[in-house]
């Protein structure tokens, strides 16, 4: 097999490894894009982890070098009984890191 054959296979292996890459990005990018759409969920899913109620105003999602995050506006942690609150920032974020 001559050189600029095995430099074409590459190339196009190298190209079809990028397309796949950015394929998935764009799944990703397209989840997050939902995410301030499932905010009572979100505020769901986290009472039956932790048993305790957290508040947000708003949620708006983004792509980091290190993976999809998620960040919370004003947001506070409410007691089992959602009577006083335990914690407030003026944000949080929540992220994957799949590196």
């Amino acid at each position: 097999m001559s050189t600029p054959k095995i430099a074409k296979i590459l190339l196009y292996c190298l190209a079809g490894f990028a397309g796949v890459i950015l394929l998935l990005l764009l799944g990703v990018t397209l989840a997050l894009n939902r995410a301030p759409r499932y905010q009572a969920e979100i505020k769901n899913w986290v009472y039956t982890q932790t048993g305790y109620h957290v508040a947000f105003a708003h949620v708006s999602p983004a792509l980091r070098w290190y993976g999809p995050e998620l960040y919370f506006d004003r947001l506070e942690l409410r007691s089992r009984d959602e009577q006083r609150v335990l914690a407030r920032a003026a944000g949080g974020r929540v992220a994957l890191d799949v590196w």
